[in-house]
């Protein structure tokens, strides 16, 4: 199984571009990264994604922990009657700094699913919650390859086009085949291209959120994951930057 992050979840064409510096009175409290918990991010599946029971769902995610490091991962998958966990331990029994879980799921029945991912300390203290659902239809009103539903669009995306200052600061990619998005959400922006373990990019914002870079490409800007960049410089005063709307599916 090769631990790279390169499935693409969705790939659409951009409809709009809007820029803007905002704050962050909105953001709920436990989107941010703090010395409070850890932070997650759930890559794949998508929300909505639809399999054929039989089919192998891959669930992937990543979390970080500034203080005292991830001891787990959690993939809970709502079975009524028989809810199902699946565990990704890190190697180290006080946790590690960043924790990467790629786990299968073979999918069974003809429901939907409510699918929650979840990271931990070794203290038990939990980060925050990502929640998808996925549908699971009988193979026997789908054709019988295990395969999921929608087909992926590989096209690339342009690059977005904002007006940003200078930071000074750089970031150093973590891992191969790393994608920068035109938005920050691997389900409803496209990705724009994939960065390399070792490549240096200029950091000129973050998401709202706090869980993503803007950084500066050869043609313009992109979203891509905190987790995967080791910023050179300090990243205290980033802009948060406003992503433009998310392309019309």
């Amino acid at each position: 199984m090769i631990r790279r992050l390169s499935l693409v979840i969705l790939a659409m064409l951009l409809a709009g571009l809007a820029c803007n510096l905002t704050n962050e009175e909105n953001v709920p409290r436990d989107k941010l990264v703090t010395e409070e918990r850890p932070a997650l991010v759930l890559l794949a599946p998508a929300n909505q994604n639809r399999y054929q029971a039989g089919a192998t769902v891959t669930f992937h995610a990543v979390a970080r922990d500034i203080v005292d490091g991830v001891a787990r991962i959690e993939f809970i998958v709502d079975i009524p009657g028989d809810t199902q966990t699946l565990i990704e331990n890190s190697s180290d029994p006080e946790g590690d700094a960043q924790l990467e879980a790629i786990l299968e799921w073979i999918a069974v029945g003809n429901q939907t699913y409510i699918v929650e991912a979840r990271a931990y300390r070794a203290d038990g203290t939990p980060s925050n919650t990502e929640q998808i659902i996925i549908e699971v239809v009988d193979m026997d009103a789908t054709p019988a390859t295990p395969t999921e539903v929608e087909e992926e669009d590989t096209t690339p995306a342009d690059a977005l086009q904002f007006d940003l200052p200078d930071t000074g600061v750089t970031g150093t990619i973590m891992a191969d085949a790393v994608p920068v998005r035109q938005g920050p959400d691997t389900a409803l922006y496209p990705i724009v291209l994939e960065l390399n373990s070792g490549d240096e990019v200029p950091i000129a914002g973050r998401s709202v959120d706090d869980l993503w870079y803007v950084v500066e490409l050869d043609d313009g800007y992109g979203f891509v994951l905190k987790l995967m960049v080791q910023p050179n410089g300090d990243t205290s005063s980033l802009p948060p930057i406003e992503p433009p709307p998310p392309p019309e599916q």
